[in-house]
């Protein structure tokens, strides 16, 4: 992640030490000229020749040449040795116009430089940066800071070592929790194909489905207020007992754990980006990685409740908006039938209060010190296992990009399966990275 020249081998920039004194291509110290060429991103090899004339004036000059180059041609070409008479007639002209960067000649797809004849006495030594670049003094010493006090925590007696390997999930049924409904409409057998299943046929205008869910009910239409309360952790007596009951420390629910578990998920995976194999090679959005939104960081509270710590998420800047509450009555619209649905409109809210009091469908289970509870949405014997899904509605790309003026955004409709706009293919895709 600190090195780009591992993603560019054509940038490696050949490091010339002469004498003391260390050079890089294009730009030496005062008084001195370098110059390196590279013709291939394959691991050249790196011919120099020096000279050592009075100081101020050396001229040192590098090239770095293809190992693939053949047997029969030069790499380089030197100009024969210079008399003393020579150079004491180069220096001069050198003097009044400082160190002129020597120009290089080409000759074929091999570039080429002229350069003097080294001298056998000079000492001249040639490195190559490795392709991880060093750090800076104050970026190590800041690492090894870190590094201490990692050594000091590992040696904490009040802090243990997880090994993944010993854990295990196991399901507790000590609860008798609420019969989990069942899909309606006909719609369990989109359970047993994949792919997409369209309500109603574009060209023949036939429906798939009950016509009745074309019409979705309008959130000022829909009563929240007879659905149930949502219990966070902390406030769960039964997830609480049950902790009790087995000795656990921790408690929580599968919704205020998601961002924190999430955030581990981009440790361990080092911000691996999403796979897109499954999408057609004609779309063109270039993203692979996750939205903000995942990735910004998440806040969880740790709440003592009688020995037990209850994990809740931080919510103080949740608001509701039109996704949480089209989610929650179209997920009724689907397990319920046509009469019981309409029984949660507002004109004939007073006949769910029987059902308001009813408790949710959770499952429990275990892992190390946890106990977690996670909500049953919908049920089906015929699926493998336990036959339980979750049950999700996702609103089109034009209201979730503008929540607060949805009503400028319900003209969009979903018309063909694949393409940037418009397509299955672009929710889909949204859907991946969120």
């Amino acid at each position: 992640m600190l090195d780009s020249l591992a993603t560019h081998p054509q940038r490696i920039v050949p490091r010339i030490r002469f004498g003391s004194r260390k050079f890089r291509s294009g730009q030496g110290e005062t008084g001195h000229s370098v110059t390196a060429g590279v013709d291939d991103a394959s691991t050249p090899e790196v011919a120099v020749e020096s000279t050592s004339p009075a100081p101020g004036t050396e001229t040192v000059k590098a090239q770095a040449m293809d190992s693939k180059t053949t047997t029969g041609e030069k790499a380089a070409k030197a100009e024969p040795a210079s008399t003393p008479a020579d150079k004491k007639k180069k220096s001069s002209k050198k003097a009044g116009k400082g160190s002129a960067k020597p120009k290089d000649s080409t000759t074929g797809p091999a570039k080429q430089t002229k350069t003097k004849t080294a001298d056998d006495t000079s000492q001249t030594k040639i490195r190559r940066t490795n392709t991880k670049s060093k750090l800076p003094a104050r970026r190590i010493k800041s690492i090894n800071k870190k590094l201490a006090e990692a050594s000091e925590l590992a040696r904490d007696p009040d802090i243990s070592r997880l090994d993944s390997a010993e854990l295990q999930l196991e399901a507790l049924d000590d609860l008798t929790t609420r019969e989990v409904p069942g899909l309606s409409y006909g719609l369990e057998r989109v359970l047993f194909n994949p792919g997409v299943y369209q309500l109603q046929d574009a060209r023949t205008r036939v429906f798939n489905f009950d016509p009745y869910l074309s019409n979705i009910m309008p959130v000022s239409e829909f009563d929240f207020g007879a659905l149930k309360r949502f219990i966070t952790s902390s406030q769960d007596e039964s997830l609480k007992s049950m902790a009790h009951a087995h000795g656990k420390k921790y408690i929580g629910s599968s919704s205020s754990m998601t961002g924190a578990l999430g955030q581990f998920h981009f440790l361990l995976s080092q911000w691996r980006p999403i796979t897109t194999d499954m999408l057609s090679r004609g779309f063109p959005d270039p993203l692979k990685s996750f939205t903000t939104l995942q990735r910004i960081p998440t806040a969880i509270f740790l709440r003592k409740r009688d020995g037990v710590y209850a994990i809740d998420a931080d919510k103080e800047y949740d608001t509701g908006n039109i996704l949480s509450m089209l989610g929650k009555s179209m997920e009724k619209l689907l397990t319920l039938s046509k009469e019981d649905y309409e029984r949660y409109r507002r004109s004939n809210s007073e006949q769910v209060d029987e059902d308001r009091e009813a408790p949710e469908s959770y499952h429990y289970s275990t892992i190390g010190d946890v106990v977690m509870r996670s909500q049953l949405d919908a049920h089906d014997p015929r699926l493998p296992g336990t036959g339980m899904f979750d049950l999700k509605t996702r609103a089109v790309v034009s209201i979730r990009m503008d929540t607060d003026n949805y009503r400028s955004g319900m003209g969009y409709q979903i018309r063909e399966r694949f393409g940037n706009f418009e397509s299955f293919e672009r929710e889909y895709f949204d859907m991946i990275r969120s």
